[in-house]
């Protein structure tokens, strides 16, 4: 069962409905991955256009990054974060056309 659960949970406080601000919502994720709880955290979810903003908080977390911009900006978004800390992309697709 505990492998099961390892990470599934995302950290997701910059979101609706949440927003919580950079500076509030690192520290907080580093007190989750310090918690009983710790097993089940996952990355923290970090939109591309607010990496500078994270490496400001410099919380050394796992970072999973969304992609704002398409496939086309991949590469510029992973060269802001350092490898070691890369736990996934996100690259939202394009809504249907009806």
């Amino acid at each position: 069962m505990r492998a099961l659960f390892a990470g599934l949970f995302d950290d997701a406080a910059l979101f609706p409905p949440g927003n919580a601000a950079m500076r509030a919502a690192v520290p907080a994720h580093v007190a989750h991955r310090a918690a009983w709880y710790a097993e089940v955290v996952g990355p923290f979810i970090c939109p591309d256009t607010r990496l500078a903003e994270l490496a400001r908080c410099d919380g050394r977390v796992p970072v999973s990054i969304i992609v704002t911009g398409g496939s086309t900006t991949v590469d510029a978004a992973v060269r802001q974060i350092p490898a070691d800390r890369l736990a996934a992309l996100e690259i939202p697709s394009p809504s249907p056309t009806a």
